[in-house]
């Protein structure tokens, strides 16, 4: 990402481990995980976004399934975290709204505009 000059680095952080059905478990595993690669992060000039999908793909793609998780996560980890908002996965979620408000500019690093079709 740093040799590309890009923006930030989409992270999709992944499921629940192999034969594992602890979903929080998992979601600490994802913060314990990128505060390893941070600093290198931080060092390249390359902010981290963790992109939220929709819960049908927790268990396989990525266990972080709203904005608030994600948002939860970059408190946690401080300088260099954002997210990217993709509306196809997140448009579900009620407290969308609040959570694009809280994240404000300075953490929305990355945005994906698309419909969910029905059927998919």
């Amino acid at each position: 990402a740093h040799e590309l000059q890009a923006q930030c680095l989409v992270l999709v952080v992944g499921g629940l481990p192999q034969g594992s059905k602890d979903i929080g478990h998992a979601r600490e595993r994802v913060q314990e995980f990128i505060a390893l690669i941070l600093p290198e992060a931080r060092a390249a000039g390359v902010p981290l976004a963790i992109e939220p999908l929709h819960p049908m793909q927790a268990a396989e793609r990525a266990c972080v399934n709203t904005l608030e998780q994600a948002l939860d996560i970059c408190d946690a980890l401080g300088d260099g975290m954002g997210v990217a908002v993709d509306v196809y996965h997140t448009w579900w979620d009620p407290k969308l709204e609040a959570q694009i408000a809280r994240a404000g500019r300075k953490r929305i690093l990355a945005y994906h505009i698309c419909d969910w079709l029905v059927p998919t």
